[in-house]
Order: structure tokens, then C-alpha cells, then sequence
């Protein structure tokens, strides 16, 4: 959530401290800021479809990709309006990169506003500081509620030799406004809208449909090509992302030799997408997009690996991809007659607790009863139908070819599946 923070910064230096200046000059501002950690609460946007409501005033944030032109159709349909000024509109739409449109970040040092007013109480700062700076401290501190205060590192250093270093992210001044508008409206994610811009009979760009487009831009008639984008241009963008990235990829010579490129449709599609996916399209360019569209979800990488494995295989690692495992084809697999793979990577495996085996002797006769205990339980001390081990005419107890001497303890009734028990008259006895 938003707060309004105090920075505050010195003339001191990156390195030097207090008692090696004179006198000192500090500036102060209020910023309007969250830690990096809050970024997504500052603009808590639905992902839900919008349901345009006749009188809507809408607000497109900064980095929002929403296809203008074709908006203009939507609103005209259901007598919804768009505002340039933010305080007019009831609905807002951003998307994962608003919130860096509209900010600027810095890092500061973090210390508790209680510590910081001890610390200019106690310390020599104020002899050092002329009045106007002391009343601007003043004036600031006094009705400043915030837990901490943000500040230089030369300040904290004097303060606190843990000097604790935050990534702030405050509204530019530009933008204070626009949020504060927010305040009580609805925010949507553009992906609430962009399947309303081509209407309700508006294609999805499927794995049948992506099949037939892609035919369409193998042939050699121009005419193909041209219907295949004027599809991709008028589908549900959003519903059809995946593929619509893949067609961009293997076909992005045909799209830039077409003229029809330059169709204000066509170039809505563009840029929603993303612009610079005319000139970067490998698998990373296009899982990026994926990601800042919120579709980075397994399914997805399932249709990007299933068309996209030849690449990665030739091109390698990746930012978002790795090569981890080779093995052998299928014909040496059969003379090798084993299913033979080696990782590149291994897996992490986490470590298993041990578990072991308590079996306990009710009366001469009958069977063992197994029970599986922690390996710390306690045991109590009232097994009153319980036989004691001790009583059988033991001499020695083999464990997997381990030699271990009876214990004496009276409740020494703890034997794994494989031990074996040797009488007196050394004729073995199979308890299991």
C-alpha cells in the first residue's frame, strides 16, 4: 500500500560521518512510495472479463497496449466513453508494466523513525545544522506516522551500524494525481477487454486453426498470406496469445514483405503484442511476452516446447530454458537393452526420514504386531501383555551380518524383519 515517506539526505558523503564536518545541509522530501516487495499492491488490478456498462468513463494507465482504434468500436456499441483526465473515469486498465511507467525507484537505507528521532536528539547533527534545516526537520517529524524513514548511507551509518538497504519505488509527481483516483474505482488487467475488440464472433486461434493459418503462410500465394494475418488481426487476442506467437515466429519474413503490415488492424495486433517481436522472435522474446501477459502457465510451455524443441536443441541453453538430459537412440537402446539417460543436471532430491519398524510379542503363540514409530517416540512403560524377549533362551542376535549383543533392558522388544533368533540347542527358529 502507498505511503507517504520521508527521505532524507545529507551532504556528508558516501564514506565520511558526522564529526568530520563543520557544519551540515540535509534535504528532505515526501514521496509517495511502497517498498519493491508491495509493487503489485500499488495497483491491485481483476483479471475478470470487464462487462461494459453504458456510461462507463474508462482510463487507460501508462503501458497499456489496448488497441485504441478498436476500443473506439467497443464503446460506440455500448455507450462507454474513454477520459483523458483520471479523475473523470470509474474504470482504469493497466497491466504488469504500468506500475514502472508511472514510477521511479531508488535505494535508500531504512531506519526505524523512533531511532532516527533519538539519534538527532542525542548527537552533535543539530550544532551543525543552520535553523532553516532544523525547522524543515521539525515540521517534517512532527506529524509523521510512517514506521520508518528512508535515508542516505553516511545518516544510517551514524545511526546504525546494520545498515539495512531497501529498493524504493515512488510515484513520479506526474502520476500522484492518477492514483489517487484509483482510490475506490475498479482497475482491470487490459486482458479483461482485449477478447471484447473483435466482438462475440471473433475466431480463437487454436491448435487446428494455427495448423491451417500456418499452411496458409507455406504457400507461395501472397493471397494466403494476406488472409492468414487478416485472421490473426481479428481473432481474440488474448485467448489466442500462444499461437499467435508462434505464427509471428515462423513466419515473420512473410508478415514483413506483406503490405498488409500497415492495416490499422494489423497493427492494433502489433502492438498489443509487443513491437519489438518484428525483430526479436526466439523462444525467450516470445516466453517473455507469454510472461508479461500472464500466461506463463504449463500448459503454454507444453504447445511452445511441443513447436519450439528443434530450437532449443540448437541453439542450447537459454534464459528461460535448459538442456539437461541426453540419452541414446532407440536402436543402440536395444542393444544396450537398458533405458540409458544421462543428466546433464541432476534433479534435487530431499532427504528421506528413516522410519523404523517396532514389533511387539503378545503372548507365546501368536504373531508379531508391526507398528511404524518415530525413531524418538517414547515408549511408556505399562505393556502389561507383553512378553519380555529376554525370557527366550537368546545367546545372540544377527542382523544382516552385523553382530549386536542383547541388551538387557526388560523391554528390549525391538527387531527388524530379518533377525534371526538361535537357541540353545542351536536349531534355528524362523519367527517371520
Amino acid at each position: 500500500m502507498l505511503k507517504s515517506i520521508l527521505f532524507i539526505e545529507s551532504n556528508l558523503g558516501y564514506w565520511s560521518t558526522v564529526n568530520e564536518h563543520d557544519s551540515v545541509s540535509i534535504t528532505i522530501r515526501s514521496e509517495l512510495a511502497v517498498s519493491n516487495n508491495e509493487a503489485n499492491e500499488v495497483l491491485p488490478f481483476s483479471k475478470t472479463t470487464y462487462e461494459p456498462k453504458k456510461g462507463d468513463k474508462i482510463y487507460f494507465m501508462p503501458g497499456v497496449s489496448i488497441p485504441r482504434i478498436k476500443f473506439k468500436s467497443l464503446a460506440l456499441e455500448h455507450g462507454i466513453k474513454t477520459v483523458r483526465n483520471p479523475e473523470d473515469a470509474n474504470i482504469f486498465f493497466a497491466n504488469q508494466n504500468s506500475i514502472h511507467k508511472i514510477s521511479t525507484t531508488v535505494w535508500n537505507y531504512k531506519i526505524p523513525t523512533e531511532k532516527f528521532k533519538a539519534f538527532i536528539t542525542d548527537s552533535n547533527l543539530l550544532s551543525k545544522l543552520d535553523n532553516h534545516d532544523i525547522d524543515k526537520l521539525n515540521t517534517a517529524l512532527e506529524f509523521y506516522e510512517n514506521e520508518f524513514i528512508y535515508c542516505d548511507r553516511s545518516l544510517a551509518k551514524e545511526i546504525d551500524d546494520m545498515l539495512n538497504n531497501h529498493l524504493i519505488i515512488f510515484i513520479s509527481d506526474d502520476y500522484k494525481n492518477m492514483i489517487n483516483a484509483t482510490i475506490g474505482n475498479q482497475i482491470f488487467d487490459e486482458s479483461g477487454v482485449v477478447d471484447l475488440l473483435n466482438g462475440d464472433e471473433a475466431c480463437i486461434i487454436d491448435k487446428t486453426v494455427y495448423q491451417q493459418l500456418q499452411t496458409m503462410f507455406d504457400s507461395t500465394d501472397i493471397d494466403n498470406h494476406v488472409l492468414a494475418m487478416e485472421i490473426m488481426a481479428n481473432c481474440k487476442y488474448n485467448s489466442s496469445l500462444v499461437y499467435l506467437l508462434l505464427l509471428f515466429k515462423y513466419n515473420s519474413s512473410e508478415i514483413h514483405q506483406c503490405h498488409t503490415k500497415n492495416h490499422v488492424n494489423f497493427k492494433s495486433l502489433m502492438n498489443w503484442v509487443g513491437e519489438d517481436l518484428r525483430y526479436r522472435n526466439d523462444i525467450d522474446s516470445i516466453t517473455n511476452i507469454l510472461k508479461d501477459k500472464g500466461q506463463f502457465t504449463p500448459d503454454k510451455l507444453d504447445i511452445i516446447l511441443d513447436n519450439c524443441k528443434e530450437d532449443i536443441k540448437d541453439r542450447g541453453d537459454s534464459t528461460f530454458y535448459k538442456i539437461k538430459v541426453i540419452t541414446v537412440n532407440a536402436e543402440e537402446l536395444a542393444n544396450l537393452n537398458c533405458n540409458y539417460v544421462y543428466n546433464l543436471e541432476e534433479d534435487f532430491v530431499p532427504l528421506i526420514p528413516v522410519i523404523e519398524e517396532e514389533v511387539v510379542f503378545i503372548g507365546e503363540d501368536e504373531s508379531p504386531v508391526i507398528d511404524i514409530i518415530d525413531s524418538d517416540f517414547a515408549i511408556e512403560d505399562d505393556f502389561d501383555d507383553v512378553e519380555i524377549l529376554e525370557s527366550l533362551p537368546v545367546e545372540e542376535i544377527v542382523i544382516e551380518e552385523v553382530y549386536v549383543e542383547p541388551e538387557n533392558d526388560e523391554r528390549n522388544s525391538l527387531i527388524t524383519e530379518n533377525t534371526k533368533f538361535i537357541n540353545d540347542d542351536k536349531s534355528d527358529i524362523d519367527w517371520f
